[in-house]
């Protein structure tokens, strides 16, 4: 159960991130910015999917939770938001 909450959360972090970023490249596009290698954006994407989708598949789903594991996550997930948003 706990598996699936955690997977569930990254890919709907995820997908905000995307919609984030591509909000983010639309307004920089729009005052003169330049993107690069844009080609190489839904390679990253199907990266990351690819890899919850493999978690899913391939890790047992009665496997007991590390909580200790679960806070140190939750906690990177926090810088992960910072970064974010000071970028």
């Amino acid at each position: 159960m706990i598996l699936a909450f955690v997977l569930g959360f990254v890919a709907l972090q995820r997908i905000a991130e995307v919609i984030y970023a591509e909000r983010n490249t639309h307004n920089l596009l729009a005052r003169g910015g330049v993107e690069i290698a844009r080609e190489q954006h839904p390679w990253f994407v199907a990266l990351h999917a690819s890899w919850l989708l493999c978690m899913w598949l391939f890790i047992p789903h009665a496997t007991v939770p590390n909580w200790w594991l679960i806070g140190v996550f939750v906690a990177l997930q926090f810088a992960r938001l910072w970064a974010l948003a000071s970028l």
